[in-house]
């Protein structure tokens, strides 16, 4: 039956979120957002900030998700607007691990 379908469960961390992102996300993007400099993150809030946010329900109360954020950005009164750029950095940081083209 239809009703019964339920929608995916959020993640309630960081990591989870970027789990799920890494899975979801085709090589050529993780490769793309892998050479962005670090400084440079911030111009993704409004493009993929706003589709995290949307995706893993931020600001419609995943409120295990955001106290995740605070947790890693260690600021206590994060904005849920403010909780996905949390999520962007810490999934460039694993793909700076796993993605980074290096010189040989």
């Amino acid at each position: 039956m239809i009703d019964n379908i339920q929608p995916p469960a959020a993640p309630k961390t960081v990591g989870e979120a970027v789990d799920i992102l890494m899975a979801e996300l085709p090589i050529k993007s993780r490769t793309d957002l892998t050479n962005i400099p670090e400084e440079h993150l911030v111009n993704l809030r409004l493009t993929f900030g706003i589709h995290i946010r949307d995706k893993f329900r931020l600001d419609t109360g995943n409120r295990d998700l955001l106290a995740s954020c605070r947790e890693l950005s260690q600021d206590k009164y994060l904005h849920h607007s403010q909780a996905p750029y949390v999520i962007i950095k810490a999934l460039w940081k694993r793909l700076q691990e796993t993605h980074k083209l290096r010189v040989v």
